[in-house]
């Protein structure tokens, strides 16, 4: 769930915007609401990821992430005040140590004498913040729109695990190094802690019109974002498994014994960069086609879409061929809404998108 808390300092810079903001420029003011929420696993269901694994077997893959979002924002003229909750996963991983946690989830018997080489990375927060844009031309036909967020985090998860694990008839040897910081320990199921980062990143979007009918945009978020964490909880440690046994099933008993130290240090989080590239022609006055290339994190997803004005409304419809999800949206008045998934039953869907906006203008 998001939570809109806002640290003083940067909403006392807030303030100042909206009382300087009247003097510099009167010719627009636009109020806008979004809420966009965005998931995506490449082995199997996002629900499945969710409900500890369980359910039938997972695909060969190596990422997933969730990036949700809710802003309000004033604009006047050229600049913008906006506020913001958002939370973000991002997991990666490998196939050895997808197959073993989904063996263990499921009660199911491990490889005998295989090599489970193991990786696992993780990244979350939960933060919220204030964002300062500026709207300009930097020459004729070219738009963009530069951004500051200011952020304060309140939950946060970084680092993983590596190592191997070697299945035998009867035991197994492991040895799996932990280095990670986080505010709830969820692996060795320690009690969640209270911690609190400040940091900073920058958006840009940047768009081209070389004729009426063509265009181009770039979209760029999380362009530099950090957080500065002071005395975050942290656990160096390495697992072993000599005290492990199998039942008369062939499934795994642990009593896992662990070495290392936990303690407290400082921490620089980075996020991943999330880009768009999208070029859109209007065939006609109702008709119009386009093409977008989505990265996550150098993750590409292309897209191929178009649009159509019914009446008032303007609707929409894109595929990404990486996921194939299908999109569908509407625009009418300032509101938009925009839905992708890619399937119809949502619980075995591995791609879910969803967008709200609505912008208005006095």
């Amino acid at each position: 769930m998001l939570h809109l808390t806002f640290p003083s300092r940067a909403g006392l810079l807030g303030v100042a915007c909206l009382l300087v903001l009247p003097a510099v420029a009167k010719e627009q003011y636009t109020i806008s609401a979004s809420v966009e929420v965005e998931a995506y696993s490449d082995i199997g269901p996002i629900k499945q990821l969710l409900d500890d694994l369980e359910g039938p077997a997972l695909d060969d893959g190596n990422f997933a992430f969730t990036h949700n979002q809710a802003e309000l924002s004033y604009r006047e003229g050229g600049f913008e005040l906006s506020l913001f909750a958002r939370y973000d996963y991002y997991l990666r991983f490998n196939r050895d140590t997808v197959d073993l946690a989904y063996q263990y989830k499921n009660d199911l018997p491990l490889d005998e004498g295989r090599v489970y080489q193991l990786y696992l990375d993780a990244k979350h927060i939960r933060a919220n913040g204030v964002g300062y844009s500026y709207y300009f031309s930097p020459a004729a036909k070219w738009s963009s729109k530069v951004r500051l967020n200011l952020l304060r985090a309140l939950e946060l998860k970084e680092g993983g695990m590596q190592g191997f694990l070697v299945s035998r008839e009867d035991d197994y040897d492991a040895d799996i190094g932990l280095d990670y910081i986080y505010s709830e320990d969820t692996l060795l199921k320690r009690p969640p802690e209270s911690v609190r980062a400040h940091g900073y990143g920058f958006d840009l979007d940047v768009g081209y019109q070389p004729t009426a009918q063509l265009g181009f945009s770039l979209m760029l978020r999380d362009v530099l974002t950090r957080l500065e964490w002071e005395g975050v909880t942290y656990t160096r440690a390495r697992l072993t498994s000599n005290n492990v046994s199998f039942d008369e099933n062939g499934t795994i008993q642990t009593r896992p014994a662990l070495s290392g130290i936990e303690s407290y240090r400082d921490e620089t989080q980075r996020m991943p960069l999330r880009a768009a590239l999208a070029a859109d022609y209007q065939l006609s006055g109702k008709y119009a086609v386009n093409a977008t290339l989505f990265s996550y994190d150098g993750r590409v997803f292309p897209r191929l879409g178009g649009s159509q004005q019914v009446g008032q409304f303007l609707v929409s419809a894109d595929v990404d061929l990486r996921s194939r999800a299908l999109a569908v949206g509407a625009e009418l008045s300032g509101l938009s809404l925009m839905l992708r998934s890619d399937n119809t039953d949502w619980e075995k869907a591995s791609h879910l998108a969803f967008s709200l906006a609505y912008h208005y203008r006095f």
